[in-house]
């Protein structure tokens, strides 16, 4: 989790601020919602219930994490069902074609929500799962 402590060289960064009360307003709604989450598509829906910041209401983005929207917004039984999707394409009997692929989008994926919340991004992820799972 990013936090940012008072008299840090990030103290006036307004994106690190806005991405840490998101961080912490998404961790809230896994722990209030953590069997089903909040629902698809709801976090900045809910993000004013989670939040004390009027900033991060007015800046109407979901959490820049994609682990912890996931969490957020579909919770336990989501993470299982993605699990249950992804395990079977990542653990076959020959290696991956291209692993680097799914390395890449580590930084993207943590520091971003993109690959969940847009068409490009989806269609990113899907390609690379196709190329990467690849016979």
């Amino acid at each position: 989790f990013l936090n940012v402590a008072p008299n840090t060289r990030l103290e006036n960064s307004m994106s690190v601020w806005r991405r840490s009360y998101l961080q912490h307003a998404a961790v809230g709604m896994f722990l209030d919602n953590w069997v089903s989450g909040v629902g698809l598509q709801n976090f900045t829906a809910r993000v004013e219930t989670y939040s004390s910041q009027p900033e991060v209401v007015r800046f109407i983005q979901p959490v820049h994490n994609t682990a912890l929207l996931v969490m957020a917004e579909t919770g336990i039984i989501g993470l299982v069902v993605l699990l249950t999707i992804a395990t079977p394409l990542l653990k076959k009997n020959k290696p991956l074609a291209h692993p680097e692929y799914l390395v890449a989008l580590i930084p993207i994926a943590v520091l971003d929500h993109y690959l969940l919340t847009t068409q490009s991004g989806l269609l990113l992820l899907l390609l690379v799962f196709v190329t990467v799972t690849a016979e």
